[in-house]
């Protein structure tokens, strides 16, 4: 019972990241011909952002393959 709720808790999290990562991709697209002080900064910092989120990703779905939950 424990290891089936640990389960969705660790989709819901992967559900969580995935939506960071495609709310950092629309932002990006706002900012793509911005030359502002925003726009800068979110060409900048995104990627990098977007890079970690996937990395913590790719932790959880492998725990997630294995069964460490």
């Amino acid at each position: 019972m424990n290891k089936r709720i640990r389960k969705k808790k660790l989709k819901k999290k992967i559900e969580c990241i995935n939506y960071k990562i495609n709310h950092n991709n629309q932002i990006r697209k706002e900012y793509k011909t911005d030359k502002s002080i925003n726009g800068f900064p979110a060409n900048l910092v995104i990627p990098f952002r977007n890079f970690g989120l996937q990395l913590n990703k790719s932790i959880l779905i492998r725990s997630l393959k294995r069964g460490e939950y």
